[in-house]
């Protein structure tokens, strides 16, 4: 284990010169602070063909830490960057298959955890579709889709009721066009996109992207971040603020969903 203190372009550079040499590296590092390596991580990583792990830790808010320490920005500017996997797992052996799954893979695989309680333990769904989701509801013939991001996003489905909903957790937050496609997503009706980890740069503008090469005729709702800056404050509050708590969102979609 090395410590490079406050020098994040150095971790890159150390964990691409010891991959190179056939060592398996992994960068433990704040989502915030990745933002200062991301000349490495093409040049020294991408670009030698190479595979690096990296431990994104306090993605999402950070409360307390303060508002240049917010870790939303993370997705939005490592999905430009080609071979780049992005997880967020939220339980204890979906972290552990995923680490066995796509570590020795070429590029960039970064798994995201929140501050606070990463993960749940209490629940192991099986991952699937290439490790990409869990489902906890899925009936494609009703139309609508909610797919939700850690653990506020499993809070948020668990307080659904509707067995209206196909409701599905999304680990993968890049997944492929294929997977999306299997789901039947492609064809629903109303999509919606609960992540409350990141701005509207991340998942919802990749899958905003993808909708529209598939010629996607449905509504498309995403809950997530402005693009702009997130002030200090405590999580929940912040959340609140934004309507971005998992209470808030619940509401919302019930009110705009036929119920059972």
């Amino acid at each position: 284990s090395f410590d490079v203190g406050i020098a994040e372009e150095n971790a890159l550079l150390m964990a691409s010169g010891l991959a190179i040499q056939g060592k398996h590296p992994v960068v433990d590092i704040y989502s915030t602070f990745l933002q200062r390596s991301y000349d490495e991580l093409i040049e020294n990583v991408i670009r030698q063909h190479i595979s690096v792990l990296f431990l994104v830790d306090r993605a999402g808010l950070v409360g307390e830490d303060g508002s240049s320490h917010q870790g939303i920005y993370d997705v939005g500017f490592i999905k430009t960057v080609p071979g780049s996997k992005i997880y967020f797992p939220y339980t204890e052996n979906q972290i552990q298959t995923l680490i066995d799954f796509d570590f020795k893979r070429p590029g960039g695989t970064f798994i995201r955890f929140p501050k606070g309680k990463p993960v749940y333990l209490n629940e192991e769904p099986k991952l699937e579709g290439n490790n990409s989701y869990t489902v906890m509801n899925l009936r494609p013939e009703n139309g609508t889709y909610v797919l939700a991001i850690g653990p506020y996003g499993y809070e948020l489905l668990s307080s659904l009721g509707s067995s209206r909903l196909n409701k599905i957790m999304l680990v993968d937050l890049l997944p492929e066009e294929n997977v999306l496609e299997n789901l039947g997503i492609f064809s629903a009706q109303r999509l919606y996109l609960y992540d409350p980890y990141s701005t509207l740069d991340g998942t919802a503008s990749y899958l905003s992207e993808v909708l529209l090469k598939h010629g996607f005729k449905g509504e498309f709702i995403s809950y997530a971040f402005e693009r702009k800056l997130v002030p200090f404050g405590q999580i929940k509050d912040l959340l609140k603020k934004e309507s971005l708590d998992p209470l808030s969102v619940a509401e919302k979609i019930e009110k705009e969903c036929p119920h059972d």
